[in-house]
């Protein structure tokens, strides 16, 4: 899709895990340790290569959030400048189109379908307009609200 968009696309072959699952279950060296690695991997230490990257992008809403909290998770490291360089590049895949200017689908889906907000990218990162923006996009879906899609928020009266 990012290449559709007229991208160049780069996939560290040394990136890993974001952490978040050890951050979640405090056991925040190990979390670091990936963060760390992470941070070598796309270079953020080496600013002249990093400043070539456009965006990091992610499409796992958990991952995506905790890539987003590296500055505050690395505080105090040796890696905390990188940790908040590589922040600062980190988009959602849905942010990152809209952002972009996406290219319309041109095969038509003539499907009826809902779609379910991650809670990871509709509480964590507040991204909910931009997927359904790219659904709508595409002809011939008919994109139907699940009126308990967002339980918890249905719950406080929030509608998406």
């Amino acid at each position: 899709m990012l290449q559709k968009n007229g991208c160049e696309v780069w996939i560290p072959r040394s990136q890993g895990c974001c952490g978040a699952l050890h951050y979640h279950a405090a056991m925040e060296p190990e979390a670091r340790q990936f963060a760390g690695k992470n941070c070598d991997a796309f270079g953020a230490g080496n600013i002249p290569e990093f400043d070539k990257l456009d965006a990091i992008i992610t499409n796992a809403a958990g991952c995506g959030a905790q890539l987003k909290d590296y500055a505050h998770m690395m505080h105090g490291t040796p890696q905390a400048e990188a940790a908040a360089r590589l922040q600062s590049k980190v988009r959602d895949v849905h942010e990152f189109l809209m952002e972009l200017g996406p290219v319309k689908p041109t095969h038509p889906l003539p499907i009826k379908a809902t779609y379910h907000d991650a809670c990871h990218l509709r509480h964590a990162q507040q991204i909910f307009k931009q997927p359904r923006a790219l659904l709508d996009l595409i002809p011939g879906l008919e994109l139907i609200r699940c009126p308990r899609a967002n339980c918890a928020a249905a719950r406080r009266g929030v509608t998406t």
